[in-house]
């Protein structure tokens, strides 16, 4: 349906245009856009036209105000030509929000493949372009703002399409433009974050599926960004950014059945929940990980006496019968901490 504020801007630049004041009222008289500022001077004269389109159940009626001495033919023309605008943008709205439609029935697996071909040609949407599905979740009431953020980054209304599905994400399913393009997906997820971020100031979690060949592939790309989204929140909570293609052993873990994954912990810590490990222990092991078991290194980075890393990795030890500095046992260990993760999520699910 047409906005308010898109009907006032419209309104606006008539009036600049002709120097006549215009209004719009609904089917009740209630007012939708009005140019008059207080009380028009003595002497004013007006006429009105309606519009409706039944199919939509739109109805309004578009007023002229101008002076006693104004040529009353110039307004009428002037009055057909709002007529007109407001016509034409009820009509664009109306298209858009049918292609939103199509693109949120598309996504969630609503159409068969004649459907998509029919309708995509209707909407002049290339099928053979390959496209990448990103979700953004966003925080509570914060749609409005990141969709505006996004379209002014994705202007172009052809190729690219945001919509909504679910309450606080926003999804994109951009087109790319060649394998340069498609080799950037984390790039560009990382940018819209960062463009939410600076211009918004919105906190916002990015995910990114795999590129789609066709159209019709988009609802895979898009589940493969859902998947990635849950996932990088369980293993990777301090990133803002995840994609389909980089989970890595992530994905296989997030597929695990849970009594598969109690069996695994019982076996590779002995039974010792890894929860009894305070949340230091495991940064300083994360840091430990990230330079290739490299003790020295490591504890420069922490700015800790290297006495105090032995000290925690050998605290480890005792509770869990691993020893970090053994390749196999880091690698028990990592795994034991990612599955304990995966199943502490689902099971507050």
């Amino acid at each position: 349906m047409l906005s308010e504020r898109i009907l006032q801007n419209a309104l606006n630049g008539l009036k600049e245009i002709t120097s006549y004041d215009f209004a719009a009222f609904d089917a009740r008289g209630g007012s939708l856009a009005d140019t008059r500022l207080g009380r028009l001077p003595d002497g004013r004269r007006e006429l009105f036209l309606k519009i409706s389109d039944e199919e939509e159940n739109f109805e309004c009626s578009v007023g002229v105000y101008f002076p006693e001495e104004a040529d009353a033919a110039d307004a009428e023309r002037a009055l057909r030509i709002a007529c007109l605008s407001v016509d034409t943008l009820n009509l664009a709205c109306k298209d858009r929000f049918d292609r939103d439609g199509f693109i949120k029935k598309l996504l969630l697996g609503n159409l068969l493949a004649a459907e998509i071909s029919e309708r995509a040609e209707r909407f002049g949407i290339k099928t053979g372009a390959p496209r990448v599905v990103y979700v953004i979740e966003l925080g509570e009431d914060k749609e409005a703002c990141a969709m505006e953020v996004l379209r002014g980054m994705f202007p172009d209304y052809s190729r690219d399409f945001i919509t909504s599905v679910e309450e606080n994400r926003l999804i994109l399913i951009k087109e790319l433009s060649g394998p340069k393009e498609a080799r950037g997906v984390v790039k560009t997820a990382e940018d819209i974050a960062g463009t939410l971020a600076a211009e918004a100031l919105l906190s916002a979690r990015v995910a990114a599926g795999e590129p789609a060949g066709e159209l019709r592939d988009a609802p895979r790309s898009y589940g493969e960004a859902l998947t990635a989204l849950e996932a990088g929140r369980i293993f990777e909570p301090g990133r803002s950014v995840s994609s389909y293609g980089n989970l890595g052993i992530g994905r296989l873990i997030y597929h695990l059945p849970l009594d598969l994954c109690r069996l695994f912990l019982a076996e590779a810590t002995s039974g010792v929940p890894i929860n009894l490990i305070d949340e230091e222990t495991l940064v300083t092991v994360a840091k430990f990980f990230e330079n290739n078991l490299n003790v020295s290194e490591t504890s420069r980075q922490l700015y800790i006496h290297r006495n105090t890393l032995v000290y925690r990795l050998d605290k480890i030890f005792k509770i869990t019968g691993l020893d970090l500095r053994a390749f196999d046992d880091a690698v028990a260990f990592k795994l034991a901490v990612m599955v304990s993760r995966f199943m502490n999520y689902k099971e507050r699910e």
